[in-house]
C-alpha cells in the first residue's frame, strides 16, 4: 500500500527543499556546464593550446568545482542533522555528476596539449639534426677571420644571433611543452660562446698582439653577456635533467624516447595538481555520499514512507529506487569511484577511450563524405610545396609541415639567416592533424552528451516525483525562490565574465592577425 499520498493541506509527502532542487540551483549548474564547454571549444578551435588559455580554463573550472563541493558538503550536513529525503539526495548526486564531468574536459584539454607536444616533438627530432647543422654552418661562415670582414659586420652578425635567440625565447614562453626548443636554444648559446671564445683566443695570440685590442675588448663584453643569458637559461629547470637530455638526445631507441617523454611530463604545473586534487576529492565525496544513500535503504533520511513511491529515471526509463538491480549496480559504481586519485584516473581513461572511438568514427565519416573530399581538394591547391615526409591528410589539414631551409651558394647569401627560404612553403597555423582535432572535438562532444543526458534524467526525475511533494501551507513550496538559489545564480557571474573576457581577448588576437573570429583558421 502506498503510504505517500500527499493532498492539499496534508502533511504527507516529501518535504520541499528549494535550496537543492529549486529552479535557481539547477539553472546555475546547467549554466556552469554550458560554460565548461564553450571555453575549451573557443580555445581549441584554432588547433593551438597556449599557456594563457590553460590558465583561463583553470580559473573557470575552479569556479565550477568549488560550488559543487559546497553543494555536496551542505547536503551531507543536512542529511546528518535535519534530514534529507532520498528524492533530494538523488537530485544532489545528478547535479554533482554534471559538475565533475566538467573537470574531465579540463584534463582532456590538457591531454590535447600533450598530443600536440608529442607530435611536434617527433617532427622536431626528425629534422633537428639537419637544421642544427645548417645553423652552425651559417655561423661558421659569418665568423670567418677574413680580411674583408670588419668589426661592424661581425657585430651585425651578433645582432642577428640575438634576434634568433629572442625569437626562440618568445616561442618557449608561449608554449608550455616546448622543452626541445629550450634545449636547442641552449645549444645555440653554447655554439655562439664557443665561437666567441675561439675568436678571442686567436686574436690574443702573439702574432695578432697589438692589432685587435679593441675587438678583443668588445668580444669580451659580448662573452660576458652571453654567459649571463646561458646561466639564466640553465636556472629555468634542473641542470642534471637538462644535461641528461642533451646526452641522450641523439639516442633514438624506444627506451630513450620513453625516458624523454617522462622527463618532459614530470614538471606538471601547480594548477594541474590543484585541479586533479580538487576533482578527485569532489568525486570521492560524491561517491561516498552516493554509496551511503543507496546502501542505507530504507533507513536513509526523512520521509521514508515515500521511498517506495520515489522513481529514478535512467536512460529515459522510470525505475523504482527500491529496485535491487539498480541499487546493487549503483553501489558498485560508487564503491569503485570512492578511491582517491585512482577514481579520477580511471574515469579519464574511460572518457578518453570513448572520445577516441568517437574520433575514429568521425574520421571515417569525414573521409567518406563527398563534401569533405571536395574541401580537401580545395585545400590541396593551397599547399604549394608539400613535404613528402608527411601524410596527405596532415598536409591538407595543416599540421605545421616542417620545411628545412634550402641553402646553396647561388641562392642564399652569407648575410641571410638559414631560416630564410627563397621559396618558403605556406605555414598553415594549425597544430591539430585530423586525428588530433577529431579527438579533441569528440572529447568535448562526449562531455556534452554526458551532461545533456544527466540534465534530461534530472528533469524527468523531478517531473515524475513532483506529485509526491508536500502541499502544506506551513511548508515552503519547491518552486519558492530562496537565498540559496540567489547565491547559486550569483556564483555563475564570475565564470561567465571569465569566459566572456576570454572570448573577447581571443577575438582581439585573431583580429590583429587578420582573421575572423573562429572559423577562418
Amino acid at each position: 500500500m502506498d503510504l505517500c499520498l500527499p493532498a492539499v493541506n496534508s502533511s504527507q509527502g516529501i518535504t520541499a527543499n528549494p535550496d537543492i532542487s529549486g529552479i535557481g540551483v539547477r539553472t546555475a549548474v546547467y549554466t556552469q556546464a554550458a560554460l565548461s564547454l564553450i571555453h575549451p571549444l573557443a580555445a581549441g578551435f584554432d588547433g593551438q593550446i597556449k599557456d594563457y588559455e590553460l590558465k583561463s580554463l583553470f580559473a573557470v573550472y575552479l569556479g565550477i568545482l568549488l560550488p559543487g563541493c559546497a553543494l555536496l558538503l551542505s547536503s551531507i550536513i543536512q542529511a546528518k542533522t535535519f534530514g534529507l529525503s532520498v528524492y533530494h539526495g538523488i537530485i544532489v548526486l545528478n547535479l554533482s555528476w554534471i559538475n565533475n564531468a566538467s573537470a574531465l574536459t579540463f584534463f582532456t584539454f590538457l591531454l590535447g596539449g600533450g598530443i600536440i607536444s608529442r607530435k611536434q616533438e617527433e617532427e622536431w627530432w626528425s629534422k633537428r639534426k639537419e637544421w642544427r647543422g645548417e645553423v652552425l654552418a651559417w655561423w661558421y661562415r659569418e665568423w670567418q677571420l677574413d680580411s674583408e670582414k670588419t668589426l661592424v659586420m661581425q657585430l651585425n652578425t651578433l645582432a642577428k644571433v640575438e634576434t634568433i635567440l629572442e625569437k626562440l625565447n618568445q616561442e618557449v614562453t608561449e608554449c608550455r611543452w616546448t622543452y626541445h626548443q629550450r634545449r636547442l636554444k641552449l645549444e645555440i648559446m653554447e655554439a655562439s660562446l664557443w665561437r666567441v671564445e675561439t675568436q678571442i683566443a686567436i686574436m690574443g695570440t702573439p702574432q695578432n698582439a697589438g692589432h685587435n685590442e679593441e675587438r678583443v675588448y668588445i668580444l669580451g663584453n659580448v662573452q660576458k653577456n652571453m654567459k649571463k643569458h646561458q646561466n639564466e637559461l640553465l636556472s629555468m629547470w634542473n641542470r642534471e635533467e637538462m644535461l641528461s637530455e642533451l646526452i641522450s638526445s641523439w639516442d633514438r631507441s624506444y627506451s630513450s624516447r620513453v625516458r624523454r617523454w617522462l622527463s618532459q611530463s614530470a614538471p606538471i604545473p601547480k594548477s594541474v595538481w590543484i585541479m586533479a586534487t580538487l576533482a578527485s576529492g569532489h568525486l570521492t565525496l560524491l561517491s561516498g555520499f552516493g554509496w551511503w544513500l543507496w546502501n542505507a535503504f530504507p533507513d536513509f533520511g526523512i520521509d521514508r514512507d515515500c521511498i517506495p513511491s520515489t522513481r529514478f529515471i535512467f536512460f529515459f526509463k522510470s525505475i523504482p529506487v527500491t529496485s535491487s538491480t539498480l541499487r546493487s549496480r549503483t553501489i558498485s559504481i560508487y564503491k569503485f569511484s570512492s578511491l582517491p586519485a585512482l577514481n579520477i584516473l580511471v574515469w579519464i581513461i574511460v572518457f578518453v577511450i570513448i572520445s577516441y572511438l568517437m574520433g575514429v568514427f568521425w574520421k571515417y565519416l569525414a573521409k567518406a563524405s563527398s563534401a569533405t573530399k571536395k574541401w580537401m581538394r580545395n585545400k590541396e591547391s593551397v599547399v604549394a610545396h608539400p613535404n613528402p615526409g608527411h601524410d596527405k591528410d596532415d598536409i591538407e589539414l595543416g599540421t605545421l609541415p616542417f620545411h628545412p631551409p634550402n641553402h646553396s651558394s647561388s641562392t642564399v647569401s652569407h648575410d641571410t639567416p638559414p631560416n630564410a627560404d627563397p621559396t618558403p612553403a605556406p605555414q598553415i597555423r594549425r597544430v591539430f592533424g585530423l586525428n588530433g582535432r577529431a579527438f579533441f572535438f569528440a572529447a568535448v562532444t562526449t562531455t556534452c552528451i554526458f551532461q545533456a543526458l544527466i540534465i534530461a534524467f534530472t528533469e524527468l526525475t523531478i517531473r515524475d516525483n513532483r506529485h509526491l511533494l508536500k502541499n502544506s501551507v506551513q511548508d515552503p513550496r519547491e518552486g519558492d525562490w530562496t537565498f540559496g538559489q540567489t547565491l547559486a545564480i550569483t556564483l555563475t557571474i564570475i565564470p561567465s565574465l571569465q569566459v566572456g573576457e576570454f572570448l573577447y581577448q581571443k577575438y582581439r588576437r585573431r583580429k590583429a592577425a587578420g582573421k575572423t573570429f573562429f572559423w577562418n583558421i
